[in-house]
C-alpha cells in the first residue's frame, strides 16, 4: 500500500550494513533500528530521517542529515494538500489523546487551531 502511494524501499548493500553495525557500537544509546534509519537516510540524494528521539538527532546532525519530526509530516501532507484537513485532525486527535505518544501538546494544538481555522 505504501508503495503505491508514491514510498520507495531500499535495500542497504552489505558496505552501508557494515556501517549500521559500526554506528551502533559508536552509539550505545541508538537502537539497532535507530542506526538503519540513518544511514539509509544518509545515503539518500535529499534523505531525511525521521525521528523524535533527540540522541539520534543529535547523531544525525553529526552527519549533516536532514531531520524533522512527525508532526513535520502533518504540516507538509497539509501544505501540499495531500491529505484532508479532517484526516490530518484525527490523527492529532488520536495522538493528543494516548497516553503512550510523546509529542509537545502546545504543538499538537497549534496545528489543531489552524486546521479547524480557529
Amino acid at each position: 500500500m505504501l508503495e503505491d502511494g508514491g514510498l520507495a524501499t531500499h535495500d542497504l548493500p552489505g558496505e552501508e550494513v557494515a556501517l549500521v553495525m559500526a554506528l551502533k557500537r559508536e552509539h550505545r544509546g541508538l537502537s539497532v533500528n535507530d542506526c538503519f534509519a540513518l544511514v539509509t537516510a544518509a545515503g539518500q540524494k535529499n534523505g531525511i530521517l525521521l525521528t523524535g528521539d533527540n540522541q539520534l538527532r543529535k547523531v544525525a546532525a553529526t552527519k549533516s542529515v536532514r531531520v524533522h519530526g512527525v508532526l513535520w509530516i502533518i504540516d507538509e501532507l497539509h501544505a501540499a494538500v495531500i491529505c484532508d484537513a479532517e484526516l490530518l485532525i484525527s490523527a492529532l486527535e488520536v495522538w493528543r489523546d494516548d497516553r503512550a505518544v510523546f509529542l509537545p501538546n502546545a504543538e499538537i494544538e497549534k496545528r489543531l487551531r489552524r486546521l479547524l481555522g480557529k
